[in-house]
């Protein structure tokens, strides 16, 4: 298959700050192999959001896998839910 290269933390601050230096207001979300390891430091970078169904697919204990990502985005940038 034809896919992208895999972006790291460095390419994604890069994009931020270009996003940002232009003007442009859009949410940027990471996509692509992330691992629960993963989302901590790539929400650091001022990304919106993260897709991790890598990190979640043919998971055994998916239930607290999603529970632990929970818990550590709540950290990051708690919210009230």
């Amino acid at each position: 298959q034809n896919l992208s290269p895999v972006l790291g933390l460095n390419a994604y601050e890069i994009i931020l700050k270009q996003v940002a230096q232009a003007g442009i207001r859009i949410p940027i979300v990471a996509i692509g192999g992330i691992e629960q390891a993963d989302v901590p430091l790539l929400m650091k970078t001022g990304v919106y959001g993260v897709a991790v169904s890598a990190a979640l697919t043919n998971r055994t204990d998916l239930a607290k896998q999603i529970s632990c990502m929970q818990e550590e985005l709540q950290i990051l940038h708690p919210i009230n839910l």
